[in-house]
């Protein structure tokens, strides 16, 4: 029974650093705020063996937080030592950036917002970990399905971060190749003098 708690739980909140369908973004709770059908299996999870739910949120917590540590550095170092940099050059030679400085912003932006979505999430994590599941499994379980809607929003941003650094990464191919048939033009230019 263990085991089953345990998959239900991870099936359920691993979902923001993988590819995920947006209509799972979605409420899961009815209009009247009851369960929905299918939602019963975690409940009885919950019901059954909460403090093990509890504890396997709580590894799933500490993965979560070294995750964000590393992804945040690495959007960081792309945002400020690549993209950053290399559009300030672009505009310093006077070069036709395309959309690189379009990208950078963008990225910026979608940076900002997982930064944020994480808080959220990071608050709502914490009050579920603290939350009391034996006397309130329902609530425990709202609580969960929140924590659930943090992580999706936080997957978006992941993707639209990905995104928005391939379509960059194919501008900065587009430049360079520019770049060079220019250079290369210039130079028979000159040779032909």
């Amino acid at each position: 029974m263990r085991l089953i708690s345990f998959l239900v739980v991870v099936c359920l909140l691993l979902v923001s650093f993988v590819c995920v369908d947006n209509a799972r973004a979605q409420s899961s709770f009815g209009v009247s705020g009851q369960l929905k059908p299918g939602d019963s299996a975690l409940y009885n999870s919950i019901i059954i063996d909460c403090q093990s739910v509890k504890a396997k949120l709580i590894k799933i917590h500490e993965n979560d937080g070294l995750i964000r540590v590393n992804s945040g550095q690495q959007y960081d170092l792309i945002a400020t030592k690549l993209m950053a940099r290399f559009n300030a050059k672009i505009a310093e030679n006077r070069l036709k950036g395309g959309e690189m400085f379009n990208y950078a912003a963008e990225f910026d932006k979608h940076l900002v917002n997982f930064r944020e979505q994480y808080r959220t999430y990071e608050t709502d994590m914490v009050q579920l970990i603290k939350a009391d599941c034996d006397a309130y499994p329902q609530n425990f379980y709202y609580m969960l399905e929140s924590v659930r809607e943090s992580r999706q929003k936080i997957h978006s941003e992941v993707v639209s971060l990905h995104n928005i650094a391939l379509k960059y990464y194919n501008e900065v191919k587009k430049f360079s190749k520019n770049y060079k048939n220019n250079a290369l033009r210039s130079d028979l230019n000159e040779s032909k003098n």
